[in-house]
């Protein structure tokens, strides 16, 4: 599975990842997603930061019309 990053901020802290990057799911839960970040460290990541890149591709086609 792979997520695309829509949020690379949290709470004022910048995280690990880069908005609009895709990244390769290792595992997920209820939540959250284990990728491995920028720095090459696998983290958890919460789906506010994490969209499955499926879904986030179907929002910018309803939004172009299509």
């Amino acid at each position: 599975m792979k997520v695309i990053c829509i949020d690379n901020h949290l709470d004022r802290d910048e995280l690990d990842l880069t908005q609009g990057k895709i990244y390769d799911v290792i595992q997920t839960s209820v939540e959250m997603y284990l990728i491995k970040d920028d720095t090459g460290d696998r983290c958890w990541y919460y789906n506010d930061v994490l969209m499955p890149l499926e879904k986030w591709r179907e929002i910018r086609l309803k939004e172009l019309g299509i």
